[in-house]
């Protein structure tokens, strides 16, 4: 089956209709059936309107033609339409369909004021959330057979699993050869071998770009500092080899300390600090970090001074070169080539800036999960204690 022809449907009901064959009052049987369309087309990604007649209890003009004051007549009239929507929405509600009943005449205990006054909604909501999907696929998602997007389920579930932080998700996806584009309102992926891009929102709500990046920061299997055989930790490996810790010194030494109890090396700690695992948000950033400071051997805050340092002269020789060019040889093709050099050696520097400024802060998470640690003999004596107590009383 075809695309949706239209996302948004507005059903015009008589209040006859409801009646059924009695034509006064309310078929429940004839009901059913009319909700059973509108829960089918909401299941779709569908969002529909439904306006109903009062006809079956009351018609304004034609009943109180004579004995009413026609305004008043009108009234009751819509009281009866408030009567039948009452009715479709109680048996909407029993299927499992959202639904608000909405009147001109004001009913504040039961019209939208309730909506208004307590804060509900039937946009925000996760059947609202759907998007409108093929009925082919609609029908085998609900008979639980797996559909071309569940395979894109499984392999962003699978980055994930794979992945602490964001970059390190976009690479895991981008391996198994997915292109992936940000720059759009909607972020979209492209699996391999298919033409067209799928937007991620389209997957689900646990599947769009801000939802992933809380999966990512909070996952599901987290730490707890009593637990006898604590889960495994998700981990990320480091793009290089720094060898053995004892062989380090310095600030190297720190950033595989800090590292390592990031849980993102091959060897984890026996029971991360909840003071250093709040960071695991700039863990890129700190492999950056420590992949500059092997590149370079600095293990010293001199060092990485002196690094500092070449790099503002450079950086300054080559803005003087190009002043100069701009002002003698605005054409030269030399210009663009400095402005690529300039490039990198601002990234190392700010690096540099970086790394002196975060370093401090490093040792001092540290310091804190070392306390943590200490602390941690005395509150299990302390936890078995209250145990003992409670089971003696």
């Amino acid at each position: 089956m075809a695309q949706l022809k239209y996302k948004r449907v507005l059903l015009k009901i008589s209040g006859e209709a409801l009646a059924g064959e009695q034509k006064t009052g309310l078929d429940f049987g004839v009901i059913g059936q009319v909700c059973d369309v509108i829960k089918t087309c909401t299941e779709l990604g569908v969002q529909v309107g439904v306006v109903i007649g009062g006809g079956n209890f009351w018609r304004g003009v034609k009943n109180g033609e004579g004995y009413i004051e026609r305004t008043r007549a009108d009234h009751m009239g819509m009281l009866a339409t408030a009567m039948n929507c009452m009715a479709m929405a109680d048996v909407l509600e029993q299927k499992g369909v959202d639904v608000r009943v909405q009147t001109a005449l004001e009913i504040r205990a039961v019209s939208d004021e309730l909506c208004v006054k307590y804060g509900l909604s039937i946009i925000q909501t996760e059947r609202a959330a759907q998007v409108s999907k093929p009925y082919a696929e609609w029908l085998a998602e609900k008979n639980g057979q797996p559909t071309w997007r569940t395979v894109i389920r499984q392999d962003v579930d699978a980055a994930l699993a794979e992945a602490l932080t964001w970059r390190q998700f976009i690479r895991e996806l981008e391996s198994k050869g997915y292109e992936l584009n940000f720059n759009h309102k909607y972020p979209t992926l492209r699996p391999p071998g298919k033409t067209r891009p799928v937007r991620f929102k389209t997957l689900g709500r646990q599947y769009t770009s801000e939802a992933l990046q809380i999966r990512i920061l909070y996952p599901d299997a987290r730490w707890h500092f009593l637990q006898e055989q604590p889960p495994v930790a998700k981990h990320a490996r480091l793009r290089k080899s720094y060898g053995k810790a004892r062989r380090l010194t310095g600030l190297r030494a720190l950033y595989y300390r800090y590292l390592y109890e990031l849980g993102a090396l091959p060897h984890k700690p026996r029971r991360p600090s909840y003071a250093v695992r709040q960071d695991i948000r700039n863990l890129d950033r700190r492999i950056r970090q420590m992949e500059f400071l092997s590149a370079n051997s600095i293990d010293s805050i001199e060092q990485l001074q002196a690094k500092q340092i070449a790099l503002e002269n450079k950086i300054a020789e080559l803005q003087t070169e190009r002043q100069r060019l701009y002002r003698t040889a605005p054409n030269s093709p030399e210009i663009p080539a400095i402005t690529a050099a300039l490039k990198p050696l601002r990234r190392d520097l700010k690096l540099c800036k970086e790394i002196a400024a975060h370093s401090a802060e490093m040792r001092q998470r540290l310091a804190d999960a070392e306390r943590e640690r200490q602390q941690e003999p005395q509150t299990k004596p302390q936890q078995n204690q209250t145990k003992t107590n409670q089971k003696a009383r």
